[in-house]
């Protein structure tokens, strides 16, 4: 069995700033000063490999870590980031494909725009 891919910087820092924000609360149940760095890497591993991220997904993290801040009065296990983390933004619909009607009325549009110009000359 092959080992999961380290995690990126960009998940490490968002899971360093989050739990950062759960520490300054003081929750009860919060692991000793001393195992915080520790604890860091725990919550790396474990939500690394938890499902599959990407990098849009910093912003989501940060806002899981939010939720559990202001509901929280316990220290959280990681899977409560999980249950905590927003829905992704839809993404924009592409624009409708353009139709030859649509492009022979845009070039008509364009041809009859340049006689106008040439006759303003």
């Amino acid at each position: 069995m092959t080992s999961p891919a380290p995690a990126p910087a960009w998940f490490r820092q968002s899971i360093g700033r989050g739990l950062q924000q759960l520490v300054c609360l003081s929750l009860s149940g919060q692991p000793p000063a001393e195992t915080i760095a520790l604890t860091k890497e725990a919550w790396i591993s474990t939500l690394w490999t938890a499902r599959a991220w990407h990098e849009a997904d910093a912003d989501r993290l940060m806002e899981a870590f939010r939720l559990l801040s202001r509901r929280m009065d316990r220290w959280p296990a990681p899977r409560a980031v999980i249950d905590h983390l927003p829905p992704p933004r839809a993404m924009r619909a592409l624009p409708r494909p353009r139709t030859e009607a649509m492009r022979s009325s845009g070039l008509q549009a364009l041809r009859d725009l340049r006689t106008k110009l040439k006759g303003a000359v």
